[in-house]
């Protein structure tokens, strides 16, 4: 059977994981990773899944808080949070799904005739947790305490401000993200995709 993916892009992607000693799964069959990150903030870790395809590939972080779908005051907050979060965000964006309240960030990577560089893979795995990090305030305060969107991105935006980040992003993005083990997985294997 051939495969779905480009194989390439596979080995790119488990090279950079590698390299930095993450530890994750990889389902051959499939061309996704399973991967976990700590952040900072009260969210705490992060899901990542990255699904590669023949010309490109998608990395999808999901948040460990869920919004309430049948709480429509909420979700319409959530939206709106959604909506101001995304409204400055170069690469990537977050996502809400109105069924089940699942919140997740994602980058799109297209490869079309190129290999990416270890320096595209970082930014694209990076940046989910950067963002979920930016905004770990505003999803908890929304989805706990009820505050409105408009106030909780502005109070993490206007705190980014106060505390710019230092030139070198490698060193303070090294700082607080902390990788942890992932669970048990489904399907057997042990993390090289071999």
């Amino acid at each position: 059977m051939a495969q779905d993916y480009n194989p390439e892009i596979a080995a790119a992607i488990r090279a950079f994981l590698g390299e930095k000693d993450w530890q994750y799964f990889f389902q051959k069959k499939k061309g996704l990773f399973h991967f976990y990150t700590r952040i900072r903030g009260t969210l705490g870790k992060i899901q990542y899944i990255v699904e590669v395809f023949q010309d490109s590939y998608l990395v999808v972080a999901y948040s460990p808080l869920f919004a309430k779908p049948d709480d429509p005051a909420q979700m319409k907050n959530m939206a709106e949070f959604v909506c101001r979060a995304n409204y400055r965000s170069l690469c990537g964006n977050f996502n809400l799904d109105f069924d089940d309240g699942e919140l997740h960030y994602k980058c799109y990577v297209n490869c079309e005739g190129i290999q990416p560089s270890q320096a595209v893979i970082r930014y694209s795995i990076y940046r989910p947790a950067e963002m979920f990090t930016r905004y770990n305030d505003a999803i908890v305060q929304i989805m706990v305490n009820d505050m409105p969107a408009s106030e909780a991105v502005a109070r993490c935006e206007e705190a980014e401000l106060s505390d710019p980040e230092p030139d070198d992003q490698e060193t303070d993005i090294t700082q607080w993200i902390r990788r942890m083990p992932i669970p048990p997985a489904e399907e057997p294997g042990d993390g090289t995709g071999e």
